[in-house]
């Protein structure tokens, strides 16, 4: 799935953004899952079950670790560790437009220079053992998901849908958004029948006024 992912990260922002949700979305789905980085807790932010934790060292111990792997040279590890920070914290930004110090995001914070390794493990090992999917969190994620795949298909298969949300409203399954001209609007619909048969569909979708220069 991650390399399926890849063949579809050279589009737009929506476009990489309704790819990663889906394939987040099918690994939530498979149940006992731990997924790293990739904002999958942020997507996955509704569901009861799920914990988000983030982990943090004191910078003295993130240069010895990589001192360990080889890189020798104290300025060139400082670089590393803040490259990869801000790489970071620039791309939640870019998918979530959050601040990923602020700890609301997070469940759990973990400093790994105070606290012993094998006991976080095992708190979190106990914790998630007690989160156990009830039949209604399991249904609004199969319907979480079912929204996501739609939204990728329209988004893939290139229907002029601008601010497009799909979504669930109870048993129905909503579109929204403004489309270009009718014929976006009616593939928009049509595929989404197409994808989900079984589901009452409520096109929303309005036809966007066209310019003038």
């Amino acid at each position: 799935m991650w390399e399926h992912l890849g063949e579809q990260l050279t589009g737009q922002r929506e476009a990489y953004v309704s790819a990663l949700k889906a394939i987040v979305g099918e690994l939530a789905l498979a149940d006992n899952v731990v997924i790293v980085g990739h904002g999958a807790g942020l997507f996955l932010s509704d569901l009861r079950t799920v914990v988000r934790v983030f982990v943090v060292a004191p910078m003295s111990d993130r240069l010895a670790r990589l001192g360990a792997e080889g890189v020798q040279d104290p300025a060139q590890a400082q670089k590393l560790i803040d490259d990869q920070d801000r790489e970071s914290a620039e791309y939640l930004r870019y998918l979530f437009d959050i601040d990923w110090m602020d700890p609301h995001h997070w469940d759990l914070v973990i400093n790994t220079g105070r606290a012993d390794v094998h006991a976080a493990l095992e708190m979190l090992a106990r914790y998630t053992e007690s989160l156990v999917r009830d039949k209604t969190e399991s249904h609004d994620l199969q319907q979480q998901q079912v929204a996501n795949r739609i939204e990728q298909a329209l988004i893939s298969e290139d229907v002029a849908v601008d601010r497009l949300v799909v979504r669930f409203a109870g048993e129905a399954l909503v579109l929204e958004g403004q489309a270009l001209t009718q014929d976006d609007r009616d593939r928009a619909d049509a595929l989404a029948r197409a994808l989900a048969p079984e589901t009452d569909v409520q096109n929303d979708i309005v036809l966007r006024p066209p310019t003038t220069a």
